[in-house]
């Protein structure tokens, strides 16, 4: 009887004993487990951190064009107008305006002239006008109704285009677009309120431009030097 009951205390101390261990050794594996959730929460944070960073960055790269552009808000460009010696770019203004169905008055416009030097009466490409309009309603109004310039001609029989006023780094994405439609599969490219947009074909989301990042995030090809060519063209 002795004996038994000594087996029976040798037993209980060995369930005791496994009991303490399972206890230790769940007691570990929470504690790995709090940790690796740990481990796993500090990563994400420093990840979402990096992440602000570079936004915060690559805002701070494109601050002082975005700004120059903002300056720009209420310009507009007027390509492929000859050039007279007696012309006042005002009234050149008010009447390319007309064509494309809005009413301007001088009132409407705080400035415009030629954008260079004009060397001769009979450049091929003559300097674009300029102007900068009194309300954003009116430069607005001129801008979305350019397509109207399609069916227009000048005694020469050459174009007028109407653009946004871009800044050198905004021609240089833009253009290097306009090079690259063809490879980078791109049906549409135009420019709203400074930003460059595009769309592959009439279903695809619209795409915006606004650094070199966006272009090869978009896989469209940037070489500096090939959009300062293209720009100086």
């Amino acid at each position: 009887m002795n004996e038994m009951m000594e087996e029976i205390q040798i037993i209980k101390k060995r369930q005791q004993f496994l009991s303490e261990k399972y206890d230790c050794i769940l007691k570990k594996v929470t504690t790995n487990e709090e940790e690796i959730k740990k481990v796993k929460t500090e990563h994400a944070t420093l990840k979402k951190d990096i992440e602000g960073m570079k936004k915060l960055l690559n805002e701070s790269k494109n601050e002082p064009n975005a700004l120059e552009q903002y300056g720009r808000r209420d310009c507009l460009e007027f390509k492929g107008i000859n050039y007279n010696k007696e012309e006042s770019t005002d009234e050149i203004i008010i009447a390319v305006s007309k064509q494309v169905g809005v009413k301007v008055t001088k009132a409407d416009i705080s400035v415009s002239h030629r954008i260079g030097v004009v060397k001769n009466d009979h450049r091929k490409d003559p300097p674009t006008i300029i102007a900068k309009f009194t309300t954003r309603k009116v430069r607005d109004e001129i801008y979305s109704n350019r397509g109207k310039l399609r069916q227009v001609r000048q005694a020469n029989k050459s174009k007028i285009f109407i653009n946004e006023s871009l800044t050198k780094m905004n021609r240089k994405l833009f253009n290097c677009c306009l090079h690259h439609k063809k490879s980078a599969n791109l049906q549409y490219i135009w420019t709203k309120n400074g930003t460059i947009l595009l769309k592959k074909d009439d279903e695809s989301a619209t795409i915006a431009i606004r650094n070199i990042d966006d272009m090869r995030l978009h896989n469209i090809p940037w070489n500096d030097v090939e959009a300062s060519r293209i720009v100086d063209k």
